[in-house]
């Protein structure tokens, strides 16, 4: 809209300076949204591996929202990277979604190994979420881990809060989808 009143003010004749600052402005604005939505589709951080990703994405937590985060991983797994940038989106959104109740800011995460395969548990420790409410950005990313086969586990614990279990099959870990 403003981008429109910048352009019509054009028409009139040579656009004033501090309408000219306005545009570099929001050039900026877009450039940094971009830059944002480029780093949360598939972050920097996965460059090291998803262990430290995770230990990365719950020291951002920890140090811009006050979020105490539990983190229980292996050292490292080895996995196709489109696995590690599902798994990656849905410990950040579950994250995010889960402590997101009552002003609860404490969570923990796990990620292992069983005879089944590969799995990712999170637990918030407030209120508890109902699955039909969870935000777009979630139930993206884990419609992005089903299309590897995984399923997804929904709970509520005894003493409030929620768990979201999400398990991939062994032959999904190092799976790229269409390929």
């Amino acid at each position: 809209m403003e981008i429109a009143r910048l352009h019509e003010q054009r028409q009139h004749g040579p656009m004033p300076a501090d309408a000219l600052d306005r545009v570099d402005e929001l050039l900026a604005r877009a450039s940094t949204f971009t830059r944002r939505l480029g780093r949360s589709l598939r972050p920097p951080a996965l460059d090291l591996g998803l262990v430290p990703a995770l230990e990365a994405l719950c020291g951002h937590l920890h140090a811009s929202d006050g979020l105490a985060c539990a983190l229980d991983t292996p050292q490292e797994l080895p996995m196709a990277d489109f696995v590690a940038q599902s798994l990656y989106g849905v410990a950040a959104e579950g994250l995010m979604q889960l402590t997101g109740q009552d002003g609860d800011r404490v969570a923990s995460l796990a990620l292992g190994v069983d005879a089944h395969g590969l799995v990712l548990s999170l637990t918030g420790c407030g209120a508890g979420l109902d699955p039909a409410h969870a935000r777009p950005a979630l139930r993206a990313a884990l419609a992005r881990a089903e299309l590897l086969g995984g399923v997804v586990d929904w709970s509520r614990q005894k003493v409030g809060g929620t768990r979201l279990r999400l398990r991939l099959p062994s032959s999904a870990i190092n799976e790229v989808p269409g390929a």
